[in-house]
């Protein structure tokens, strides 16, 4: 079939007659199997389209497994640079809170040697100022359980005092060396 809408298949054409009878060394020929033949002109055009199919078909995958590959890339880095973002901020107000417990402790150290300075300028001969502060702590709580009943009523609970702490135990500060 010839027509000018169909591809154009070479007609070539392999006798197997005829190169089994030039192999053997026959002068006569091939006899009547010499006319017959295959023709393998469609099989090189269908291996030659399979191939260039194959070589495109490689080369797109890679063209699009690239893309996809830098897209990806460009996923991590956007997820990256938003979580390096995040622990900046958290790295900020982890500082911030301990400088402010920093702070608060300068604070209390400098109000306890305030403290203790007042105490030792009054000139109280009655011992050291820690033996005085816990004296006056055990008389304070002593106090504030015997009044603890005068304001209240039966019909209302009573308020849970304020647990007393003594003075060493708030001299014993463990962060203060890196002050």
């Amino acid at each position: 079939m010839r027509s000018k809408y169909f591809f154009p298949i070479p007609h070539i054409p392999i006798k197997p007659a005829a190169l089994l009878a030039a192999a053997s060394g026959t002068t006569g020929g091939a006899g009547a199997l010499g006319n017959y033949g295959l023709n393998v002109g469609p099989m090189v055009i269908s291996w030659l389209f399979r191939f260039v199919n194959g070589r495109l078909e490689l080369f797109m995958g890679k063209a699009l497994a690239a893309s996809n590959k830098a897209s990806n890339k460009v996923k991590r880095k956007q997820k990256r640079a938003a979580e390096k973002e995040e622990e900046k901020k958290e790295a900020i107000i982890a500082k911030e809170e301990r400088r402010a417990a920093r702070r608060a402790r300068r604070a209390e150290k400098e109000a306890r040697q305030k403290a203790e300075e007042a105490a030792g300028a009054s000139g109280d001969a009655g011992g050291t100022s820690d033996e005085q502060a816990d004296t006056d702590l055990s008389s304070s709580a002593a106090n504030a359980n015997d009044t603890a009943g005068l304001n209240s009523t039966n019909d209302a609970p009573s308020t849970p005092s304020k647990p007393i702490v003594s003075e060493p135990i708030l001299q014993a500060g463990a962060m203060d060396e890196l002050d």
